[in-house]
């Protein structure tokens, strides 16, 4: 690969917990560095495959390398990307699959105009290129007019959006809110807040699940979208900020007794 080309970082990579864990950085910065930006035909574990976009392959040995973090680090920074929904990995005897979730919301333009993405750049720096992940062609201007118009919710965000579903079904008998328009809701969560961590969905689904107060408030995505009463945040971010303290009962009290579950499947 060569060293040509950029990534977008966006800000909001400053409010992750581990933001200040130099080595999970480093090694989520070297992830997006190597990603493909583009699909091609490779070789892997003696078939061939296509490595779409966001995906790459890699191993341990290559990332200690490259990095200099050691193997056991890469190891656990890795099953915590995992846990925390930032990569998805298929493993064989020598190197991953490693495919980093919400790429396109990552590392599509949705805030800038044709004018900016074109008229400020210099003449001979807007020649097209096919060096990995370069902005390069009109089909990638045509997809940020289009992801200006709308959130591509990944089928990440669509699984995520069912395990929802199927908890305001099991639990109001009257909930009919139609599966579009819970993705509705989770597209305008993602403009109007401006984070697409599908960790915070999963945190909250959490909550709901274990907290008989807060869990009966909330009976559609639709709800995280509405404002507090003194209008200075969405339902989804105090949800999320009493995602980590203890249980409620129904009358709002602390229920001391009532045990702590958590979706062992999603969440460390």
């Amino acid at each position: 690969m060569e060293n040509k080309g950029y990534v977008r970082l966006h800000r909001d990579m400053r409010d992750r917990h581990w933001y200040s864990n130099s080595e999970y950085v480093h090694l989520w910065v070297e992830l997006l560095l190597l990603a493909t930006h583009k699909e091609r035909k490779i070789e892997w574990c003696g078939k061939t495959i296509t490595l779409k976009s966001g995906q790459l392959i890699t191993g341990r040995k290559a990332l200690y390398r490259n990095t200099g973090i050691s193997e056991s680090k890469i190891r656990l920074i890795l099953k915590k990307m995992i846990s925390d929904h930032q990569i998805n990995q298929q493993t064989s005897s020598r190197s991953s699959l490693i495919s980093i979730t919400n790429w396109r919301s990552y590392q599509h333009i949705n805030h800038l105009n044709d004018q900016q993405i074109t008229n400020k750049r210099p003449t001979n720096d807007q020649q097209t290129t096919t060096n990995n992940n370069v902005l390069n062609d009109i089909n990638v201007l045509n997809d940020i007019k289009e992801s200006v118009k709308s959130v591509d919710l990944t089928a990440d965000f669509d699984e995520m959006i069912i395990e929802f579903r199927n908890h305001f079904k099991g639990k109001f008998s009257r909930y009919k809110t139609s599966l579009e328009s819970e993705r509705k809701s989770v597209r305008s969560l993602i403009d109007n807040r401006g984070h697409n961590d599908i960790a915070e969905y999963y945190k909250i689904l959490n909550l709901l699940k274990r907290d008989l107060f807060w869990g009966d408030k909330c009976r559609s995505l639709g709800k995280l979208l509405k404002q507090t009463r003194d209008k200075s945040q969405y339902e989804f971010d105090r949800l999320l900020d009493k995602s980590g303290e203890p249980n409620r009962s129904p009358d709002g009290r602390i229920a001391i007794n009532q045990p702590y579950t958590i979706l062992e499947d999603r969440m460390i």
